[in-house]
């Protein structure tokens, strides 16, 4: 799985329902994964071969498998349907204040939770709940 070379290392990794394995790379083994130089990320099939990288995936913040939903960014938020090809079916900017918070991902069902914010969004939509 590794379609860079030595000077990057892997991030992370992620297993969707699909049986496909999603992987993050960074650009060196002691960069924090989270930062603002991430790589974006790779698909492999169940076979574990590569079919592709997924397109936007240059974000600043890990990602998040929320059932069939893959989320990540920074200010901007974008969401991949793992089960429709990785289309991006959400994208969507929040304020500053929202932004710094984005590390801390919680999912439950279809319901995205920013903890330190107490930003809860529905998914895939990433629409605000009350």
């Amino acid at each position: 799985m590794n379609h860079l070379d030595d000077s990057h290392t892997v991030a992370q990794t992620l297993n969707t329902p699909s049986g496909d394995t999603l992987v993050a790379w960074a650009r060196t083994a002691g960069y924090d994964p989270k930062g603002p130089r991430s790589l974006g990320v790779q698909i492999y099939g169940p076979d574990g071969s590569f079919k592709s990288w997924l397109k936007d995936s240059d974000i600043e913040r890990a990602l998040v498998l929320c059932g069939r939903y893959l989320i990540g960014g920074d200010n901007t938020m974008r969401v991949w349907d793992t089960a429709a090809g990785f289309k991006q079916v959400a994208r969507k900017t929040f304020s500053t204040g929202v932004s710094g918070s984005l590390r801390e991902l919680k999912c439950e069902g279809n319901v995205l939770t920013v903890t330190r914010s107490d930003v809860r969004l529905a998914l895939p939509s990433l629409q605000h709940l009350r």
